[in-house]
């Protein structure tokens, strides 16, 4: 007889742990998705592997604006998202004071000139 009481907890409960899981798993997305980390991370390989993979007497242009905005966003100054003061070939990206990504390329003969007024990087071998 208290049969249908019981149904209707059961429902709600199991409505109220999915809403929950699913508002976590949302705030999980969103976090990760806006991280700093994972943009360093992108631009360091991608800066890498274009100078890895170019011919010589070739130059390559990259867009830096998305990561110039997140630098301004963070109160970082533009001029040092770029690092490439390790030396033994690594690039950096940093976008504020407490993170940084560095990843290795292997090519020797390859300058790099950040063109900080354009917001570009030139690549040439």
């Amino acid at each position: 007889m208290n049969r249908k009481g019981n149904i209707l907890t059961e429902n709600f409960v199991f409505i109220v742990l999915n809403l929950f899981f699913f508002l976590a798993l949302f705030v999980f997305v969103v976090k990760t998705t806006s991280n700093n980390s994972s943009l360093e991370e992108t631009y360091s390989k991608k800066i890498a592997l274009m100078a890895d993979s170019m011919k010589p007497n070739t130059e390559a242009v990259l867009d830096l604006r998305k990561i110039s905005e997140r630098a301004e966003s963070n109160k970082y100054p533009f001029k040092d998202v770029l690092d490439f003061s390790k030396g033994g070939n690594i690039v950096g990206v940093k976008l504020s004071k407490t993170t940084g990504f560095y990843f290795r390329h292997f090519s020797n003969n390859i300058k790099f000139e950040f063109d900080e007024k354009n917001k570009l990087l030139r690549i040439t071998s």
